[in-house]
């Protein structure tokens, strides 16, 4: 009887190993599949049904990654066209998160297939307009994290320069003693506006960004 019970146990192993196997062989068919059909939803400029697309992935599985870049880069785009204030807040939701995500995740971007500035560059400003639609503090902190990030492998990318100036600013909103920070961060942003004025993508932007934090130290600390 010891003999067979012990048969029995291992038939059982060898039944249970195997229904493992094909669980695992099957997750990474099932896998393989979904980052397919986001590449082929992405080819054929399918930005909806891919911002749409259920992920069931986690970190440790090989191309979850993508599928979040693919998604938020997909909700990024469709951002820009939305025109209802729910539509637009929901896209970039999804857009600061997913790319967010995405990001995180991705620990090699010398096999990635992205071009990791533009990834970080969207995922800034998704971040950046999505405060505006409230839970400010958190897209606030996701910005500055971005940013962080960003200008960290790419210190001399006019975007990076911006979005940490961005963050940085918000930051001294919130500051109770700001004065010297702010004229520092306006004489930045003159060095920066001179360096970049050229360029079509942020020469307006830093512009902008300066006016608003003179606004800001004028404000509050004229004596």
């Amino acid at each position: 009887m010891a003999v067979l019970h012990n048969n029995q146990t291992f038939v059982r192993m060898v039944h249970m190993l195997a229904v493992c196997t094909l669980i695992f062989t099957f997750a990474g068919c099932s896998q393989l599949k979904d980052i397919d059909k986001a590449n082929e939803l992405q080819n054929s400029d399918k930005f909806a049904e891919l911002a749409d697309l259920k992920i069931n992935c986690s970190a440790k599985d090989d191309g979850c990654n993508k599928l979040h870049l693919l998604k938020g880069d997909a909700c990024f785009h469709l951002s820009k066209q939305a025109n209802d204030h729910n539509t637009k807040k929901n896209r970039l939701d999804c857009a600061a998160n997913e790319l967010s995500e995405g990001i995180d995740m991705t620990k090699d971007w010398n096999v990635a297939q992205f071009y990791r500035a533009q990834l970080n560059t969207n995922a800034c400003e998704a971040a950046r307009l999505r405060a505006d639609f409230g839970d400010c503090s958190h897209f606030e902190a996701m910005l500055a994290k971005r940013a962080k990030q960003f200008i960290g492998f790419a210190s001399e990318n006019p975007g990076a320069i911006y979005f940490n100036a961005r963050a940085k600013f918000y930051t001294l909103t919130q500051a109770t003693k700001p004065c010297n920070d702010l004229r520092a961060l306006e004489t930045r942003l003159a060095s920066a506006m001179q360096r970049f004025s050229s360029n079509p993508h942020y020469a307006k932007a830093y512009q902008d960004l300066r006016a608003t934090v003179g606004v800001e130290t004028q404000q509050r600390c004229t004596n």
